[in-house]
């Protein structure tokens, strides 16, 4: 971020005034838009986003994705992703279990507050596949 301003001086015999620009850099603003999942599977899914619209005055170095079980209310780091990517596949979910997703962007002063998702995704099994592998279980190829 950079400011400008006008500093005045006077002293008894003139007066002088200089415009200095001060430059300040700061944490960047959190992605742009939501933070969305696709692709979902029975043990993984894809999140992507957008970049954050100001780098707060400091290039983004990378973005931080942090993961937690619906249930719980701790956040758990996923993985740092480089600041060129906009997507990453989450994988060796738990088919069943409800997760919840963040992302920060970051650069060198610190990191943006969080995007979360809009809800919790449920990695699963297409049922097709599901119930071939039951029938499959209870019958065997010689009996199909």
């Amino acid at each position: 971020m950079i400011f400008k301003q006008r500093l005045c001086f006077e002293t008894t015999t003139s007066q002088q005034s200089i415009v200095i620009f001060l430059c300040f850099t700061v944490k960047p603003e959190p992605v742009s838009g939501k933070l969305r999942t696709s692709d979902l599977d029975q043990d993984s899914v894809t999140l992507s986003w957008q970049p954050p619209l100001s780098d707060g005055g400091s290039p983004i170095t990378k973005y931080a994705i942090e993961y937690r079980d619906s249930t719980s209310p701790t956040w758990k780091p996923m993985g740092d992703v480089p600041k060129s990517t906009t997507t990453y596949r989450v994988k060796d979910l738990v088919e069943g279990t409800e997760y919840d997703f963040r992302i920060f962007a970051e650069n060198a002063v610190g990191r943006s507050t969080p995007v979360e998702t809009d809800k919790s995704v449920k990695p699963m099994r297409e049922l097709g596949m599901a119930l071939w592998e039951f029938v499959d279980s209870i019958f065997p190829q010689s009996f199909i």
